[in-house]
């Protein structure tokens, strides 16, 4: 937790990535930069890690005013079989620790920025299935929402949020 100044006051969500599927590689889209620009094609940096990097952390005006965010990842098949209905799922949403922040997800387009990226109809926990190929990749994307919180809203700091790669 960061000191209660004008820097950011909560940290950015805990993401947690996984899968049973042997090769699951996630990569940042092209665009990594949060704003009307972000997305685009798959780049060539990996997360490894997604704590501290899918989101940046949350000012105290966000926090207090509530904010919207978009990520545009990609998870690659880097392994040998074909995925067949498979989806990438909230298996433990932020909203646990946090109630006030829900990450959904939705599947999305090779190309696609924020301009064209999917509506909000779009976003659930779990999106529907699809089968990717060795070599192929999916465009995901994660929805941040934090609802206002007011002038004495209360401080978070690794709120967790697990999203897992499962046959459905």
């Amino acid at each position: 937790m960061l000191p209660d100044y004008d820097s950011p006051d909560i940290s950015a969500p805990d993401i947690v990535f996984s899968s049973d599927f042997a090769g699951l590689e996630i990569y940042q889209c092209e665009n990594w930069t949060i704003g009307p620009a972000h997305g685009g094609n798959i780049s060539s940096v990996q997360i490894f890690d997604g704590e501290g990097v899918i989101f940046p952390r949350v000012t105290r005006v966000q926090n207090q005013e509530g904010v919207k965010q978009y990520v545009k990842t990609f998870w690659l098949n880097a392994g040998t079989d074909t995925w067949e209905s498979i989806a990438p799922v909230v298996v433990q949403d932020a909203s646990l620790t946090f109630p006030r922040e829900t990450i959904t997800l939705a599947i999305g387009a090779t190309s696609d920025t924020m301009l064209n990226k999917p509506n909000d109809s779009a976003f659930s926990y779990q999106p529907s299935a699809v089968n990717v190929g060795p070599g192929e990749s999916i465009a995901v994307w994660i929805r941040q929402i934090i609802t206002p919180g007011g002038s004495n809203a209360e401080l978070y700091s690794d709120v967790p949020c697990v999203i897992q790669l499962q046959e459905v």
